[in-house]
């Protein structure tokens, strides 16, 4: 995603996925390096950050699998706390322990 957007900037778009809930990973790409706005970018759940003038093939790769493969690495940890909550869940209540409200 580009850091200007027309109204917008990629910034305000990476915030707006936060708040729907939508976890794919995503690239802010921009015109200029500014430590200022890459700060902001990964804060706002960006991936990575890319200089467009900057970036070689390789770069863009390695940005891209690195994405990816931490994309998947958060889903696996999402999926087994769900899974492990539930089996916890269910040993409490099987249990005779009593549960405190």
């Amino acid at each position: 995603m580009d850091y200007r957007l027309g109204m917008h900037t990629g910034i305000d778009i990476l915030r707006h996925f936060q708040e729907i809930g939508y976890e794919a990973p995503v690239i802010m790409l921009t015109g200029k390096g500014d430590y200022a706005i890459d700060n902001e970018a990964m804060i706002a759940g960006a991936t990575d950050y890319l200089v467009k003038g900057d970036i070689t093939g390789p770069e863009l790769e390695r940005a891209i699998r690195y994405g990816i493969t931490e994309f998947k690495h958060l889903r696996a940890i999402a999926e087994n706390e769900r899974k492990y909550f539930g089996i916890f869940e269910k040993a409490m209540i099987s249990s005779s322990w009593p549960i405190a409200t």
